[in-house]
């Protein structure tokens, strides 16, 4: 019998179920996807709606920007949130506070440790909240997009699952 198979990648399955569903995430089903360029472009443009300090040094405020894009992807990668990271900031400083028994090096260091963090978070939350103002997502929110919907719309996800029996993943690293 005739078998409807379609072929993509990740990112272009995602593009689509996501264009499919967008108005369930509140999302435009016109958003635009940006390139890293575009991304880097976007940050420069909102440099002092970041709440950076330590990242936006003076002599070079755009010198970190592809290393927190970066990061961000990574943290998209592994399905970090931005509430997630938040929250890794949080435990940070709480150990802080309830661990007595640091020495006053650990203590330096993890003191630097914590701001770091919580500034990245911070920029992370709003870095997001930008994007969806926008009416952008890049490519790390094709895939983290489409897992919240299918967790948070079991019907979507019964749909996808009744129309694909079978998936082939090809070299995947």
């Amino acid at each position: 019998g005739y078998i409807e198979a379609r072929i993509g990648t990740f990112h272009s399955f995602c593009d689509r179920l996501l264009r499919e569903n967008a108005l369930l995430l509140g999302l435009s089903p016109d958003y635009r996807i940006l390139t890293e360029a575009e991304q880097v472009i976007f940050l420069k443009e909102h440099l002092f709606d970041l709440p950076l300090e330590r990242y936006r040094p003076l002599g070079n405020p755009v010198r970190h920007l592809r290393a927190i894009l970066t990061l961000f992807s990574r943290a998209k990668d592994e399905d970090v949130s931005p509430e997630e990271y938040a929250d890794y900031a949080k435990n940070l400083r709480e150990r802080l506070e309830t661990e007595k028994d640091l020495s006053a090096e650990e203590r330096a260091l993890l003191e630097v440790e914590a701001v770091e963090q919580e500034e990245l978070a911070e920029t992370y939350t709003k870095y997001q909240e930008l994007l969806a103002e926008h009416g952008f997502v890049d490519f790390g929110d094709l895939i983290t997009l489409s897992l919240k919907l299918l967790r948070e719309h079991p019907g979507v996800l019964a749909r996808y699952q009744e129309a694909f029996r079978y998936i082939l993943v090809d070299e995947f690293q």
